[in-house]
């Protein structure tokens, strides 16, 4: 990666982990991993949505790791079945659909297979277990 474009992605990461902070994020304040009983609560609470992703350029709308951006940035804001667990979707989109309509927009996406794969991958590789967000990750 160019180093430029390395360090203003470390450096949004570490401006986001401290707006975390100051927004009360329960996690770990070394690396943000969250106890897994509530970890999909915080990770889609209103309080910590409004904060882009580290990654994403705001001017081009692009993301600066990857290449193509991956499903999970790509299939935020719908209203998703992701592994059997409905997510919820982004407060801004929908605004005028009653709940019932939202349900039926909603989209089933199994990654169970392939998720194991990876995870599988990363801990081999030495990663360490956990749900975070993406600014703890990058910082």
């Amino acid at each position: 990666m160019e180093p430029a474009k390395a360090a203003g992605i470390r450096a949004r990461a570490a401006e986001s982990v401290g707006l975390l902070r100051g927004l009360g994020y329960p996690g770990a304040t070394s690396d943000g991993l969250l106890e897994e009983s509530v970890a999909g609560e915080v990770l889609f609470h209103p309080r910590f949505q409004s904060l882009p992703c580290p990654a994403l350029d705001l001017e081009s709308g692009r993301c600066e790791l990857y290449t193509h951006r991956p499903a999970a940035c790509r299939t935020y804001g719908p209203a998703i079945r992701l592994d059997g667990e409905d997510l919820p979707h982004c407060p801004l989109n929908y605004t005028e659909a009653a709940a019932e309509r939202i349900e039926e927009f909603r989209v089933d996406i199994d990654t169970r297979e392939s998720g194991e794969a990876a995870l599988a991958e990363f801990l081999e590789g030495g990663g360490q277990p956990g749900r975070t967000v993406i600014a703890f990750a990058l910082a």
